[in-house]
């Protein structure tokens, strides 16, 4: 993470973890009954049914694209994002065993072309969207969609809509207990 941050990504060791995160899902449900569904929490960054651009920060394969090669209409990835509050930063920190901190900051207001301003409206409830049916819309109607999403305190692009089949936005984001402030 430290090179990752530093702006020199080991891609090999990130594309490692997420085919070991794709494999460990896919070997559970072999081992499971018919019809076993599992429900899998991560950061949006790994659940991504999309790859990510080949000229981005993280050129990697997620998990999220391996799982749906593989179970295609039965993965259905929902993104979890916020407009308010705070979240989590990743900090260098060069004392630290992994060259890195987390620590929580301010919720960026959402960019313009994010998927988060779909939701800059809705304050003071969570929101749900089914990106399919936004998606489907928008093309009907050559309308824009979101080109990024929040990770972390920054902006990432990638195609919010064709990269999850659903998006709940919470109002007000809080780091867990366990985050060192």
């Amino acid at each position: 993470m430290a090179e990752a941050l530093a702006g020199a990504p080991d891609n090999l060791a990130f594309a490692a973890r997420e085919r070991y995160l794709a494999d460990t899902l896919l070997e559970f449900l072999e081992r499971s009954g018919p019809g076993t569904r599992v429900v899998l929490v991560g950061h949006n960054a790994h659940i991504q049914r999309s790859a990510n651009p080949a000229d981005g920060p993280l050129t990697v394969t997620p998990m999220g694209n391996l799982l749906s090669r593989a179970l295609g209409a039965q993965y259905v990835p929902i993104a979890l994002t916020g407009n308010g509050g705070e979240t989590v930063e990743n900090v260098p920190d060069p004392e630290h065993p992994l060259g890195m901190r987390w620590g929580p900051a301010a919720t960026p207001e959402a960019a313009p072309d994010s998927v988060e301003a779909l939701f800059a409206g809705v304050p003071g409830e969570p929101a749900l969207v089914d990106a399919r049916a936004l998606r489907a819309y928008a093309r009907r109607h050559g309308l824009a969609e979101p080109v990024r999403t929040r990770l972390d305190t920054t902006f990432i692009e990638i195609p919010a809509l064709e990269a999850f089949d659903g998006i709940i936005c919470l109002p007000d984001t809080t780091p867990s207990a366990d985050t060192p402030r």
